[in-house]
């Protein structure tokens, strides 16, 4: 789906898209036989990637494919995409997430790869006995797993935080050994030392993030770099250098023809997050709460804040989710929890599909969602909760039925959007039916309430003694 990226917003075609892959892959078919097949029913269609479409272009992009599902719906299609708010309301998929690998799959995955055959048995031995199941999160995962390999051949252990891995797997790729060739070590080009290269590497990191690229053309790539050396005082190498480090010694660029994109966008989000946690507190807190507000990216908890917040995570209930969940409980000492407070914050009601056992459509169940207004209060809570491991409850009973009863009331509508506001909820259900079902956002207010509290800003009076300082910290 990034091929978009670089189609003008008014060119983007998914039909031609799909037709164009099956050219390019040798299935010559003219078009107008590729129109009829579509209209039958003849494909499976995988849209991978959605998650990487430029934000300027995701709205039109969303136009796309709700277009030609509606009007080829003979076929079915599969979208893949980190978890995004776009998808609520896509009542029309089904919607899933990857399983992870089991322990069997993990062992073949590693015993596949060209390695060192001695540390690989080593490795696969150690996974079988106790490395799977105490890093299951990392094992489960392909990359992860691969670079776990490598960490293991050059430190002989795994640390326990994905922060201290990233961290771990950057050094052994900056250090790495060709695993193919006797003490071959990878030159670095532009002389840099580990910290200093990771310092200049973590400004990219940070811009690009926070500016939505992933992918970029030589130019691009060039002045992301210019900008890094500058703001690092790092200047003492050639960005053509730094370029071929990034690709050919540390393997944290891929190049595909023209362009170049992060060999995986983790790593690109816990050097953003290393760098952030770089810059003064009130640089954060304005920088934070801006992309919360702005940013469709905050809608879900993806692995830069989730860095950021493990790095300091005091910080960041202080600084940026606390001051958001004050004007939230403002909003809530006026109105209660009511109708009324709800749309303040929602447009109304939506109905989220969840499948719970694959190939079995009777597992199916609906619950009710809030479609966004206020961003900042819904996305800021979402966070808030997540990170500090609230324990979401399970969907009841009584919310599932009220799912299924305004699904079919939606379902009648005229277009393609299941959405329905407040007053014809309560109009169908009450009030007090409808409050009851959405118990679980009264909870998740109250445990964001408990939040401030605990993170209030600590105003450390104006004593000069260390002690007296720490007595108060």
């Amino acid at each position: 789906m990034r091929s978009v990226n670089s189609v003008d917003t008014k060119d983007i075609s998914l039909f031609d898209m799909a037709y164009n892959s099956l050219v390019d892959n040798g299935f010559i078919l003219e078009k107008k036989y590729f129109e009829y097949s579509m209209e039958k029913g003849g494909y499976i269609i995988l849209l991978d990637g959605f998650d990487e479409v430029n934000r300027e272009r995701s709205d039109k992009v969303t136009l796309e494919i709700k277009s030609i599902c509606n009007k080829y719906n003979n076929n079915r299609y599969i979208i893949s995409s980190r978890p995004a708010g776009h998808f609520i309301g896509w009542n029309d998929f089904a919607e899933m997430t990857t399983l992870a690998l089991t322990k069997d799959q993990a062992l073949s995955l590693i015993n596949k790869i060209e390695f060192d055959e001695d540390i690989k048995k080593n490795f696969i031995n150690e996974l079988n006995e106790k490395l799977y199941e105490r890093y299951q999160s990392f094992a489960s995962n392909p990359l992860l797993l691969t670079i776990m390999l490598l960490t293991y051949d050059r430190h002989a252990s795994i640390p326990d935080k994905l922060n201290d891995f990233y961290e771990q797997a950057f050094t052994t790729l900056f250090n790495a050994h060709d695993a193919t060739k006797d003490a071959y070590t990878r030159d670095i080009r532009t002389g840099l030392g580990c910290e200093d290269f990771k310092l200049v590497f973590s400004h990219f990191c940070f811009k690009s993030y926070f500016d939505g690229a992933y992918e970029f053309t030589e130019a691009k790539l060039h002045q992301y770099i210019k900008d890094a050396k500058e703001r690092t005082n790092k200047n003492k190498f050639k960005i053509e250098d730094f370029q071929e480090d990034l690709k050919s010694s540390v393997c944290m660029l891929i190049q595909e023809g023209l362009n170049y994109r992060f060999s995986h966008r983790s790593f690109q989000e816990y050097f953003a997050a290393w760098y952030t946690c770089k810059l003064p507190d009130n640089v954060q807190e304005r920088l934070l709460t801006s992309w919360i507000k702005e940013s469709d990216f905050a809608y879900n908890v993806d692995s830069f804040i989730t860095m950021l917040f493990n790095m300091q995570s005091e910080k960041v209930n202080r600084i940026v989710f606390v001051p958001a969940l004050k004007q939230l409980k403002r909003e809530y000492d006026k109105y209660g929890f009511t109708v009324a407070l709800l749309a303040r914050l929602f447009e109304g009601i939506s109905i989220r599909r969840f499948t719970n056992v694959r190939d079995d459509p009777r597992s199916d169940y609906y619950a009710l969602s809030l479609r966004v207004k206020n961003s900042y209060y819904s996305d800021t809570l979402r966070l808030a909760c997540q990170l500090n491991e609230y324990s979401y409850s399970i969907t009841g009973d009584d919310e599932r039925v009220l799912a299924m009863e305004l699904r079919d009331i939606m379902s009648t509508n005229k277009g393609n959007d299941p959405f329905m506001s407040f007053d014809v909820a309560v109009n169908h259900a009450g009030e007090k039916r409808l409050l009851h079902c959405l118990t679980w956002f009264y909870n998740q207010m109250m445990f964001g309430f408990s939040l401030i509290d605990k993170y209030a800003d600590i105003n450390i009076s104006r004593k000069k003694k260390v002690a007296s300082i720490l007595d108060e910290l």
